[in-house]
Order: structure tokens, then C-alpha cells, then sequence
């Protein structure tokens, strides 16, 4: 069919931050000259009539448009002559409740705003006489049956399934896995650890996360703040307090601390304005980015080095999906970028996560808050890879965890009681490397563990 003007992609997204990151990246791959087809829906904005070649909204606002009687017919025609549909986070658009909450919402007749968004589109394109002739594209970390389900008896396309094979599970495993091939959906590097914070309070889990920060020495560390539960309290753990509290801990060490939202939009910008479609690499300060695990679903962040997980992933989705924040593949890299994850929570908490590694085919050690962590630009046991991301200072300042080994082992008396002035008293903890005996940045992270014992959690 000859290109038309109107509407021809849209683009349904779950949250206003990844809506905005959206529009960046498409304005960039369009290029300047035809950015002003990009369109991101705002309620504030006349929305009589259809503009840009591509819009981006959440399902909610197109689903408001197409019930309002005052613009109801022109966005009803233009879904009808939609070229593509693209939905990211779709489970979270499409499957997001569990057994409880869909039997309540059934017996309501409550009908999730995507599902709704779906069947409107199935509908006017059938009437328009183009019930084949559009696409749709779901994408999401994790893709259950429920989801693939209920996109595909919405929409009424029949989905393909395309997937990148993750880390290889433990030797045994060769038909196991969501999809039966022996692979999870985790990326090849990724590094899972978690510090139990016994009395989970506001002050005693922030004050843990910036010294995990702290002997992290990452350049860029991703604070994901997981506050959906029962145990850990929403309204004790909010964006702006724990933002505060870490800027002011942090500052002095040489770290920017700023919120997820303020990032997502300078990144679109520079997106946008650059020529060769790519935001520019940031300076050499350490930078900290603070926001919820709803917020952060989808968003896409460069040289994110680390996540640090403060609170409770209600379910393995989650947790998956705020790891999946780092270790992500680069072009110019040819492999991923990053890969550690760190969670500090309950004892609850801690127990829950071990499960879910033995599960999912990853596993996951704690390194107890009397002791340093393991820093991040050590990527593997020989030291041997160059840090992705290193400043010359870090590069002067790093000591190998073998020479620190040694010189324990030569001079047990003269280990760690030099100290410099300026650096603070958390410096002189012990390093996390008996716990995990030097195995916490081993080649095959994922590998058969016929024991629990490295984890500390069972007691």
C-alpha cells in the first residue's frame, strides 16, 4: 500500500518516563528533518485530531480518546488505517494481575485499558477492510503463556516467538526452562548478590545502600527503589527521601545523585539533537539515578554499571526486570555492558530470592554488611578484561583482590590498619571474599551449586 499521510505506528507504552524515552529515540531514528511526525499524547494538548505519523501514548490515554464523544470518530479512523502496533512492557499491559485480582476484576467486568485498546483496533481495521494488513509487535523481558494468550485473542493476529537465549542453566538441564531449551532469560555476565538488612528500617537500608555503593566503584549505579509489597512500606520508602538521603551520603565521594525522570528526559534530548542519533557519554563524575521499580520498567540507560535493589521485588518478573537494567548488549560492544545486581532486603525477603535463583538457573550470594563488597570493575576471577567503564582515577586508585589476599596472608597483622584520613571508617571492613570463596566473579556465575551454603540465608 502507498504511504499515506496520518497515522501509521503507534507505539503503547505503561508509563509517562518510558512514554518521553520513546519519542526521543524515535525522533533520532527518523532524523531531523521529519522529527515533527513524532507525536507523544499529553492530556493538556488539543487532541481533536490526529497528529504526527507516529504517537506514543499509554493505553489509557488512546483508550479515553476513543470513548470520548468529542474525539472519538477521527481516532477510530485512524486506528483503522494503522501499519503497526508496538507494545512494550506488554505483560505488564496485558497480564499484570494474579489469580485473586483476575477473579475480582471478571466478576466487575473490568477490562485491562491495552486489552481494550486491542480489540478497537481488530475492530476498525476489520471494518476498513484491512483486518491483515498491520502488524503487531509486543516486546517485554518476560513473556509468559497468559500474555501471549491475551494479546493474541485480543488483537486477533497470531504471535511469532522471538527471543535472545540467555545464560545456559546448570548442567541436567538441558529440556528445562520456560521455553525448553536449556536457557534462561538472563544475559551471559550477570553477577546476582544480596545483603540482608535485619532491621529493614529507612535510615538502615539507605545508609546500606550507599556504602554498597561505595565499595561498588561503579561509574554509574542504577538505585531501583521496590515498594510495591506488604513488608516493605510505600510510603516510608519514597522517591524524593531516599534520593536526599543518598546525595547527602554520597556527595562527598564524588557522586551526582538524581532522579530517573530528569535522566529519561536529558537522554531524549540528546537523542533527538545529535546527528548520528546516539546520546553522548556523560563526563567522568560518578552518577547515581534513583527511581521506583514501576518507573524503571523499560527504560533503557547507557553504562549503567550496577542495580541496586532496595526493598522487595514482589515476584520474579520484577526482579528480572530491574536486573535487566544493566548488563545490556551494545553495538559497538558486540556483548553486554555491566552486570551486577544488588538487593538489600529482609530476612523474608532474602529467602524468597534464593528460591527464585534455583529456579530461574542463576545463583545468588550474600555478602553480610560487616564486610566490603566485591567492587564492580573486577569482572572476572583472573582480572584479566579491562573495566568497560573505568576513569583514570578509579584505574589509579584500584588494587587487585589478589594482592589484597596475599598481603593478608604474608602480613595478618599489618592488613587493613593503615588508613588514609579522608577516607571514612567503612573503608577498613574485612573484603567479602570467604563467603563466596572468590567465586562471586566466576567465568560461569550460573553454574550447577549442589549446595546453599555460600548464601547464608538458610541459617
Amino acid at each position: 500500500r502507498a504511504p499515506q499521510s496520518g497515522l501509521r505506528l503507534l507505539i503503547i507504552v505503561p508509563t509517562a518516563d518510558l512514554q518521553m524515552q520513546v519519542c526521543g529515540l524515535a525522533r533520532a531514528l527518523v532524523g531531523p528533518g521529519r522529527a515533527q511526525t513524532v507525536c507523544m499524547l499529553r492530556r493538556d494538548m488539543d487532541n481533536s485530531a490526529v497528529r504526527g505519523m507516529i504517537v506514543a501514548g499509554t493505553p489509557r490515554q488512546i483508550r479515553d480518546l476513543c470513548e470520548d464523544p468529542l474525539t472519538a470518530s477521527a481516532w477510530r479512523a485512524a486506528l483503522g488505517g494503522l501499519d503497526m502496533v508496538v507494545i512494550d512492557e506488554a505483560d505488564k499491559l496485558v497480564a499484570k494481575w494474579n489469580n485473586h485480582q483476575r477473579k475480582t476484576r471478571a466478576k466487575q467486568n473490568l477490562v485491562d485499558p491495552c486489552v481494550s485498546v486491542l480489540r478497537m483496533i481488530a475492530e476498525e481495521t476489520e471494518n476498513a477492510g484491512r483486518k491483515h494488513d498491520w502488524q503487531l509487535v509486543a516486546a517485554s523481558a518476560t513473556v509468559n503463556r497468559r500474555t501471549e494468550r491475551n494479546l493474541t485473542y485480543s488483537s486477533g493476529v497470531l504471535l511469532k516467538l522471538l527471543r535472545a537465549e540467555g545464560v545456559k542453566m546448570p548442567k541436567g538441564s538441558a529440556s528445562k526452562g520456560q521455553y525448553h531449551d536449556g536457557t534462561t532469560a538472563l544475559p551471559d555476565g550477570l553477577k546476582h548478590t544480596l545483603r540482608v538488612v535485619k532491621r529493614f528500617r529507612f535510615n538502615t537500608a539507605v545508609a546500606a545502600a550507599a556504602d554498597t555503593i561505595k565499595d561498588l566503584g561503579a561509574q554509574r549505579v542504577l538505585v531501583a527503589i521496590a515498594a510495591e509489597g506488604v513488608i516493605v512500606n510505600k510510603s516510608e520508602f519514597g522517591r524524593n527521601p531516599v534520593t536526599g538521603v543518598l546525595r547527602f551520603r554520597l556527595q562527598q565521594f564524588g557522586y551526582q545523585v538524581s532522579q530517573c525522570s530528569n535522566v529519561v528526559e536529558t537522554a531524549a534530548q540528546m537523542w533527538a539533537s545529535s546527528p548520528d542519533g546516539k546520546a553522548k557519554r556523560r563526563g567522568s563524575a560518578r552518577e547515581v539515578i534513583v527511581g521506583t521499580s514501576e518507573a524503571l520498567r523499560g527504560i533503557h540507560l547507557d553504562d549503567v554499571d550496577a542495580v541496586v535493589i532496595i526493598g522487595d521485588p514482589v515476584s520474579i518478573q520484577e526482579y528480572l526486570h530491574c536486573a535487566g537494567r544493566t548488563c545490556r548488549y551494545r553495538p559497538e560492544h558486540g556483548k553486554p555492558t555491566g552486570g551486577s545486581v544488588v538487593t538489600l532486603c529482609p530476612e523474608s525477603v532474602a529467602d524468597r530470592l534464593i528460591k527464585w535463583g534455583a529456579l530461574s538457573g542463576f545463583k545468588i550470594y550474600e555478602v553480610p554488611l560487616e564486610e566490603v563488597h566485591p567492587p564492580v570493575l573486577r569482572r572476572a576471577s583472573s582480572f584479566t578484561e579491562e573495566p568497560l567503564v573505568e576513569s583514570e582515577d578509579a584505574r589509579a586508585e584500584e588494587v587487585p583482590v589478589e594482592s589484597q589476599a596475599t598481603s593478608v596472608e604474608e602480613n595478618p597483622d599489618e592488613s587493613f590498619q593503615e588508613e588514609k584520613p579522608d577516607e571514612p571508617a567503612q573503608v577498613s571492613r574485612p573484603p567479602a571474599l570467604d563467603i563466596i570463596n572468590d567465586d562471586l566473579f566466576a567465568e560461569n556465575p550460573s553454574g550447577e551449586d549442589s549446595t546453599l551454603q555460600g548464601t547464608g540465608a538458610w541459617g
